[in-house]
């Protein structure tokens, strides 16, 4: 993936970050269902997880060249997401956007 991110402009790496949290965000919807019981750290990862992707959404808009590298973001989402047992669903959205990317003309 990293090798993929480095080749891209910045229409298609923003594209791809946004992607990914929207997909992302989709799969965890499930996890907020009226009356269900949650961990607080299952709440504080995906605030994290989020955090990040729009941290890097920032900085891209803000300038071609990332203020943090864009491996190390998703390197801290897959360690956040691991953690919180939330892998299967960021493994799921990683994947639909660059499925979605592959199809792009960007």
């Amino acid at each position: 993936m990293g090798n993929l991110l480095s080749r891209l402009n910045t229409a298609e790496r923003l594209q791809f970050f946004i992607n990914t949290g929207f997909y992302f965000s989709m799969q965890i919807r499930g996890k907020y269902s009226l009356h269900a019981q949650h961990e607080d750290h299952e709440y504080r990862a995906i605030t994290e997880c989020f955090h990040r992707i729009f941290q890097c959404l920032r900085g891209i808009g803000d300038s071609p060249e990332p203020r943090m590298p864009e491996d190390a973001v998703l390197l801290m989402l897959n360690d956040i997401a691991k953690e919180a047992r939330l892998q299967e669903e960021l493994n799921w959205a990683i994947e639909e956007a660059t499925k979605l990317l592959a199809k792009s003309d960007i």
